[in-house]
């Protein structure tokens, strides 16, 4: 229990609505003393992001608990410069993908999702999400592992992630090289080196699998292609 009242309204201060969601249920107690079975559940909304492999910013929260008929969708907002949020798109689902030009700069952007309601009228508002909080995967296109102390070894370099694995594989699937899951990279000298059963790898293209945790330990992941020039 948090709270009594006699008032029909709560207000729970004190809270972290952007790094958690919060369940909350009522009891009624009569005037003998007696206590209802739990009312309505209300589930607060928790928007979190990252960034794609199109390095597109994507959305995700958890879907809201309060009226019988359930959410009848989402509505994503974003922030316009003054502060102001203008409708963006409705979803049906938990996930949204903003399709920003490639130019974009994502790190200032915010989000907010509201629910709707299938018994129209209530809604809910998530958190604020701004992309300058989000857990981010930069991984260079090519490296050069000829003992110049240059580029030698292969791995991403992390902003907010606070374990990460990574697979590497030639243009057969044969895997080449593999690491457990690690504190982010600090620098030069973590990662792949180049070289596979102690002998050095061919030039050419490889391809990498990151499977990464940031700090709210939410799972972030990325793919694509790495040139090995020698």
């Amino acid at each position: 229990m948090i709270a009594q009242t006699t008032a029909n309204s709560y207000t729970d201060y004190g809270l972290d609505p952007a790094r958690y969601s919060y369940t909350y249920f009522v009891l009624a107690q009569d005037g003998c003393g007696n206590f209802t079975s739990p009312g309505r559940v209300g589930k607060t909304i928790r928007l979190s992001g990252y960034q794609d492999q199109s390095l597109l910013p994507s959305m995700v929260w958890n879907p809201y608990r309060d009226w019988p008929g359930g959410a009848r969708g989402y509505e994503i907002y974003r922030e316009q410069p003054g502060g102001s949020f203008n409708y963006l798109a409705a979803a049906k689902d938990t996930g949204y993908v903003d399709q920003l030009p490639a130019d974009q700069d994502i790190y200032s952007l915010c989000y907010r999702v509201m629910a709707v309601s299938n018994d129209t009228g209530p809604v809910s508002f998530s958190n604020v999400y701004c992309f300058s909080q989000s857990a981010q995967i930069f991984v260079p296109n090519i490296f050069t592992p000829n003992g110049d102390t240059l580029n030698d070894y292969f791995a991403p370099v992390c902003m907010g992630i606070k374990f990460y694995s990574m697979d590497v594989y030639n243009r057969w699937g044969e895997l080449m090289f593999s690491t457990s899951p690690q504190p982010s990279p600090g620098g030069e000298g973590a990662g792949w080196d180049g070289s596979f059963k102690g002998q050095p790898a061919s030039e050419g293209i490889y391809i990498y699998d990151i499977n990464a945790t940031d700090f709210n330990d939410n799972a972030v992941k990325k793919s694509g292609t790495v040139m090995l020039v020698r």
